[in-house]
């Protein structure tokens, strides 16, 4: 039975991991490396040099891995790292914050200047390609559902930038919102034909008011809108008819739902510190980076049906992206997660009973492949876990053991060279010699 329950959980993240890049249920993968000795790197790929030509965040599907970098949709095996096929995109992927989204047999690459750019997952031939009416960075996850894609882009704090919904199949703008301030990593949630999304405020102070939004996903027309403190640049976690997200003002919301869809109510949670991470729920609970003094931070654990904050995990630094969570049974979960801070590590939480009060480091990059990391984790169907760094790196991490130095082996003796005749002769005579010699000393 518990093998059943893992197997379901495993194809529920992979689900999910196809356009988010990013879990927001738990889920139990195969081997997924827990212990740091036992931890190795499959393998690396160097795609870009630093933060500004750095590959995008890996997504996984079907045993391939897709990123773009630069102008480059690149298309690895997951199993070494190999590139298989490449493929020219109409725009650069900018500060390549956000991963490639699949679905439906189609990778979809968020770009510069408001483009979003369609290729055949099975070819990387080009599909189409779509701009946002006021262009700007792609800076949000774009969210597949039901024949229609769903980002955002940001231009600056009071500028004007658009949320946009595309049709998959021909990249048609069925319909855009635009507002002050735009859409900083605001991704969309969708659940029966309602789509949920936040942004910036406009404003660039830390708890000015902004807006979450219910919209008809079809149509974008506006069915509900909730006044929030704080910029949302986060993707919504959705479970059980419910909506959790942070924003920059330090507040944990969480909004139940109506039958219909529209917002009942509304409670928040004081996390101590700014979030712009997306969550991550798993048996009952909710882990979300939460940010410090300067690149510090903690990873916050909340019990989501009590809405109360159970302990919080010190970390080398921010962790400002999505966790992926893992349920293991028995109230337990794996969380693996970055920093945004050097070395650019893979870090693990193992929550539960007798949980510890501090990460572990998984995986620490070689010398030449450290820096900043702003990168989920995204785990593969054998439980390898790919993520990149501002180094410009694509890691591959998995359970092994490292190479043990080699114990040399002792040179065996040569064997003695065969006697000549003359020393068989001379060994025949010693024989005979001593035979008679024994004989006459009796």
């Amino acid at each position: 039975m518990k093998m059943k329950r893992n197997l379901l959980a495993l194809l529920l993240a992979a689900c999910c991991l196809l356009c988010t890049g990013s879990l927001t249920a738990g889920a139990a993968a195969p081997d997924t490396p827990t212990d740091p000795a036992h931890t190795i790197l499959r393998w690396s790929l160097q795609l870009g040099k630093s933060y500004a030509d750095a590959p995008s965040v890996p997504a996984y599907a079907d045993g391939c891995i897709y990123i773009t970098s630069k102008t480059t949709l690149y298309k690895l095996d997951a199993a070494d790292g190999s590139i298989l096929q490449t493929a020219a995109t109409a725009a650069d992927n900018g500060y390549a914050t956000k991963p490639v989204c699949i679905a439906d047999g189609t990778v979809f690459c968020p770009l510069e200047d408001g483009t979003v750019q369609a290729f055949d997952a099975q070819t990387l031939a080009p599909l189409w390609t779509a701009v946002a009416p006021h262009g700007g960075q792609p800076v949000t996850e774009i969210v597949y559902a039901a024949g229609c894609v769903y980002t955002g882009f940001w231009n600056d704090v009071a500028e004007d930038a658009d949320f946009v919904c595309l049709d998959a199949a021909t990249g048609a703008l069925r319909w855009s919102v635009t507002r002050v301030g735009g859409f900083y990593g605001s991704g969309a949630a969708v659940e029966n034909g309602r789509v949920y999304f936040g942004g910036d405020t406009g404003t660039g102070l830390a708890d000015g008011k902004g807006r979450f939004e219910c919209r008809d996903a079809a149509t974008g027309q506006l069915l509900d809108s909730l006044t929030v403190s704080g910029n949302v640049r986060c993707t919504p976690a959705l479970d059980a008819h419910t909506l959790y997200f942070p924003t920059k003002a330090g507040l944990l919301y969480k909004v139940e739902l109506t039958r219909s869809g529209t917002f009942y109510q509304a409670q928040t949670l004081e996390l101590g510190g700014a979030s712009t991470a997306t969550p991550a729920l798993a048996d009952g609970k909710l882990y979300l980076g939460v940010q410090a003094s300067g690149f510090g931070g903690v990873l916050a654990v909340i019990d989501i049906a009590r809405f109360a904050l159970l302990r919080t995990v010190e970390t080398p630094g921010y962790p400002a992206c999505a966790p992926l969570a893992l349920a293991q049974g028995d109230g337990k979960a794996n969380v693996y997660f970055t920093c945004n801070t050097p070395p650019g590590a893979l870090y693990l939480v193992t929550d539960g009973p007798d949980a510890a009060d501090a990460a572990v480091t998984l995986f620490t990059p070689p010398e030449g492949a450290r820096n900043y990391c702003l990168s989920p984790v995204a785990p593969g169907d054998d439980g390898t876990l790919f993520y990149k760094n501002d180094s410009g790196y694509v890691f591959a991490v998995t359970v092994g053991d490292p190479a043990a130095p080699e114990t040399p082996e002792e040179p065996e003796e040569p064997d003695p060279p065969a006697p000549t005749l003359w020393q068989r002769i001379i060994a025949w005579f010693r024989g005979v010699f001593a035979f008679f010699a024994g004989l006459f000393s009796r």
